[in-house]
């Protein structure tokens, strides 16, 4: 399933955000186009967060393509290496795919949605540099240097990247180390630039997700979904 696309005009986002109908997989929909922000990495950031609550082998497995080569050396790169690579409209095929699947299995759409909204913007909230977050930044650091010196959690990395790249368990224990170490970098210091960065793009997702699914959006939805489903079983007109 493929969400609507947004549109940039002059810096200024014009999007045409249709009325509800009650359809199933509209809500997958507007989750969908509220996450694929046109705006910078925004797309890319909570897509990761996205994946990271929804899960699915195939998804787990993927990384996508965001127009840009990582940095040498980078987790980025390692990243790419060890996963499969799609560009950025089949990489939200995929993860409707997999909320079509969720909501095919029985969960009702309106719970998982708004379960997932409420996440993104806690996840999100989570990479904002507040004194809290800074602090828990530090630990992972600090637990990720630690883990680089243990074996067993040496060994427990090797196979969760053995999962998705084949080769890795045959890497040395000082390679896995050296992955942790590289790990734990990502969790130092950030610059100001990039804690206003932050801030803003928790606002902009903020909004976003205000536009495409309020809460009276999605009770909006969930009362013409029941109409809907009235109307098919009975054959009569609410």
């Amino acid at each position: 399933m493929k969400g609507r696309q947004p549109a940039e005009f002059e810096g200024a986002l014009l999007e045409d955000i249709p009325d509800i109908e009650g359809r199933a997989g509209e809500l997958i929909d507007r989750l969908i186009a509220a996450v694929n922000s046109p705006q910078g990495s925004d797309w890319y950031e909570v897509a990761w967060s996205l994946v990271f609550a929804i899960g699915g082998e195939q998804l787990l497995g993927t990384e996508p393509d965001t127009g840009r080569e990582p940095v040498p050396g980078s987790v980025g790169e390692e990243l790419r290496r060890i996963h499969d690579v799609a560009s950025r409209d089949e990489y939200f095929q995929m993860i409707g795919a997999q909320l079509m699947e969720l909501t095919g299995s029985g969960l009702r759409e309106d719970v998982l949605i708004r379960a997932l909204r409420d996440e993104l913007t806690r996840g999100i909230g989570n990479f904002v540099y507040t004194e809290e977050a800074n602090s828990r930044r530090e630990r992972t650091r600090e637990n990720l240097e630690e883990w680089s010196t243990q074996a067993d959690m040496i060994a427990t990395y090797r196979g969760e990247l053995a999962k998705y790249d084949s080769s890795a368990s045959s890497s040395s224990d000082e390679e896995i180390a050296a992955d942790l170490r590289s790990l734990a970098e990502r969790f130092g210091p950030v610059p100001l630039e990039t804690e206003l960065g932050s801030w803003l793009r928790l606002d902009r997702w903020n909004e976003r997700a205000t536009r495409w699914l309020s809460d009276g959006t999605i009770d909006d939805w969930f009362d013409r979904y029941g109409e809907r489903m009235i109307r098919d079983a009975t054959g009569r007109p609410l």
